[in-house]
């Protein structure tokens, strides 16, 4: 399959023949057949198809809705996702991404988990002709790794662990189902479920909360920052808040019980637990080995307090 043909004034065809022609050597195969699709219709992706257009054992489509429509029965466009069987267990899951052009495409390659987006998507200034649709688009594409149930695992996994949890906790509360952001989240281990779930809205983690498992629930709670996890109890319905509160452990338990009792917006509401300690009594080398230990579960390592055995500063 080609991708696109260029911008035109080159010859995008015999590089791309000269390659099929090393593989069929190598394969030991007489012929094999070439499917040219666009990622849209703009000039600078089209204008090569003279050069594939009418040539024996090419198959192309033109980069137009219709042409995608017929060419890959998507009966509703453009909402409704394709997928294009490369033969050999090769399937591309083909995704309608309108908004920078009316046959913008997204390409979702299963086996390598790599998404092509053309123009629509990408780390440098993007030329929206309908802001609409544009939105729609980047709306659901978290969605193309749930468009089958055995589809994309390492993606999603990729995508929870190499983004900011922000960015990831904003990108799964757009349009996406709870189940399927808790199918996200289950790709990846606690600790990074529990930073992503820390940036969901309040209103979207109380929703999760229905959604899952009440073990799963308490294993992040845990594994959250102090004041986060007591903000997130504070709002839970008290049924659901006391039964959270019976699985985590006692130390844990009791943490949240002593902050959860001062209001949302009090300093004791804003407060946390996660601090940054030391004893009086060592030197500078133990004191830095000890905060190396402590700075993964530190809410903040820029204050350190010194106390004695009773914790008392």
């Amino acid at each position: 399959m080609l991708l696109d043909t260029g911008a035109g004034q080159v010859n995008t065809r015999g590089p791309v023949m000269q390659v099929m022609a090393k593989w069929m050597q190598r394969k030991d195969h007489s012929n094999i057949p070439l499917l040219v699709v666009h990622s849209h219709g703009h000039g600078d992706h089209v204008a090569g198809d003279p050069q594939f257009r009418n040539n024996p054992g090419v198959e192309l489509i033109e980069g137009t809705p219709q042409a995608l429509i017929d060419a890959f029965q998507l009966k509703d466009w453009p909402t409704q996702p394709g997928a294009i069987d490369l033969g050999g267990g090769r399937v591309l899951d083909l995704i309608p991404i309108p908004g920078h052009q009316d046959a913008s495409i997204a390409l979702y390659d299963r086996k390598t988990g790599v998404m092509l987006s053309g123009d629509s998507f990408y780390p440098g200034r993007l030329y929206i002709s309908r802001w609409d649709q544009f939105a729609a688009s980047i709306a659901v594409s978290p969605n193309v790794f749930a468009v089958q149930p055995s589809l994309g695992v390492n993606s999603m996994k990729e995508f929870v662990e190499s983004l900011h949890p922000a960015t990831v906790a904003e990108s799964l509360s757009e349009e996406m189902p709870v189940e399927d952001v808790w199918r996200f989240l289950h790709t990846t281990d606690v600790p990074h479920q529990a930073d992503v779930f820390a940036y969901f809205p309040l209103e979207w983690q109380l929703r999760m909360v229905d959604g899952t498992g009440r073990q799963q629930m308490a294993s992040l709670i845990e594994e959250m920052s102090s004041d986060d996890r007591a903000e997130l109890v504070r709002g839970l319905p008290g049924p659901v808040r006391e039964q959270l509160l019976r699985l985590v452990d006692e130390a844990d338990r009791k943490d949240i019980a002593h902050l959860i009792q001062y209001s949302e917006n009090s300093a004791g509401g804003l407060m946390t637990t996660d601090y940054a300690w030391l004893p009086a009594d060592i030197n500078v080398e133990t004191a830095l080995e000890r905060l190396r230990l402590q700075a993964p579960n530190t809410e903040t390592i820029y204050y350190v307090y010194v106390v004695d055995e009773a914790r008392k500063l």
